[in-house]
């Protein structure tokens, strides 16, 4: 129980990481001390606003996540995605902006603990055993007289 909480609360944070920038597209004026960057005109703007909304929507599917069990496959995936996809173009473009760059350390802070979170909350692998849904359908769904069928499990 303390280690499924200790994971939901990883990963509300690395939730928040990608929700905080979304404040950038309802006020644009607060992309420009986080990122060093100039907005020079509409077009920079409403691409920036909808990289804000999309790293929100992000984040708040992780948050969501941390309460919903079934939406963590891709709420960690996409989350994994957008950080490591975002640090491998700042180690791939040269002269970045020492925010861009403090930016990128704040990522790869937040994919370490996005993956403690995964870590934490992977469900436990019973011993000798498959998942449970490859066990319930191999006796649901088998051919008949394959020896692992419903008639089979009640014959045993």
């Amino acid at each position: 129980m303390r280690r499924t909480r200790l994971g939901q609360a990883l990963l509300v944070v690395a939730g928040l990481i990608n929700v905080l920038p979304g404040a950038g597209a309802v006020s644009p004026g607060s992309m420009r001390p986080a990122y060093g960057v100039d907005i020079t005109g509409e077009t920079t703007e409403v691409l920036l606003r909808h990289r804000a909304v999309l790293l929100a929507l992000v984040g708040v599917l992780a948050i969501v996540s941390a309460f919903r069990p079934v939406l963590r496959p891709a709420a960690i995936t996409g989350n994994a995605i957008s950080m490591g996809a975002f640090l491998l173009l700042v180690l791939s473009t040269p002269a970045l902006s020492p925010q861009v760059v403090r930016v990128a350390q704040v990522d790869a802070a937040a994919l370490l603990v996005l993956a403690a979170a995964a870590v934490l909350l992977r469900p436990a692998a019973r011993s000798g055993s498959t998942s449970g849904w490859r066990r319930s359908r191999t006796r649901c769904c088998s051919p008949p007289g394959s020896g692992t069928g419903p008639a089979a499990v009640g014959a045993r």
